[in-house]
C-alpha cells in the first residue's frame, strides 16, 4: 500500500501538472462508477482530465476505469475504413531503446502493400536520423491503430 504522506504528494503533483499552462485541463478524481460514466459523456467536450486511483495488489479502482473505457464515443475516424500500410507510409518504429518514426521505403509483397495478417519483407528509412540496431533485434511499428511487429533481417 501506497503510505498516505506519498498517495497525498502524487495527487498533489499531478493537479499542479494538470494545471499547469502547457496543459491546463482539470482534473476529475473518479471515485465511483456513476463518476466514470458521468466523465465519460463529457470527456471530449470540455478541458478536463479523468484520474483514477486503482491497485494492481487488490484490483481497486480497475472497475472505473474500465466503465470509462467502454463508455466513450466512438470518433469518426474509428468507423472508417483502414488505408492498407504501403511504401512512403510514416509510422513510429520501437527497436529496443530506439524511438524514431519511419518512412517504408519498399514492401516484398505481391501487392506491394499490406493488410491485416500479411507477412513480407520490409525496408525502412530512418526520418530523422540514423539510429544503432542490429539483426535479429525485435521491433514494432505503430501509427494510430495500425501495427506492425517484426525483426531486423539486414542492414542496409
Amino acid at each position: 500500500m501506497t503510505p498516505p504522506n506519498k498517495l497525498e504528494e502524487t495527487l498533489l503533483q499531478v493537479d499542479r501538472i494538470l494545471h499547469s499552462r502547457g496543459c491546463r485541463k482539470t482534473p476529475v478524481f473518479v471515485k465511483s462508477i456513476e463518476a466514470a460514466i458521468e466523465v465519460s459523456q463529457v470527456y471530449a467536450k470540455e478541458k478536463i482530465c479523468p484520474v483514477f486511483q486503482v491497485s494492481n495488489v487488490t484490483g481497486a479502482g480497475h472497475d472505473f476505469v474500465r466503465t470509462f473505457l467502454n463508455l466513450l464515443p466512438a470518433s469518426e475516424g474509428d468507423a472508417e475504413h483502414f488505408d492498407p500500410t504501403q511504401p512512403n507510409y510514416q509510422a513510429m518504429l520501437h527497436c529496443g531503446a530506439v524511438r524514431q518514426t519511419v518512412r517504408i521505403v519498399s514492401i516484398d509483397h505481391p501487392q506491394n502493400l499490406l493488410r491485416t495478417g500479411d507477412r513480407a519483407t520490409v525496408e525502412f528509412e530512418f526520418i530523422a536520423h540514423p539510429e544503432f540496431v542490429k539483426a535479429g533485434m525485435k521491433l514494432l511499428f505503430r501509427e494510430g491503430k495500425t501495427k506492425g511487429l517484426g525483426v531486423i533481417t539486414k542492414l542496409l
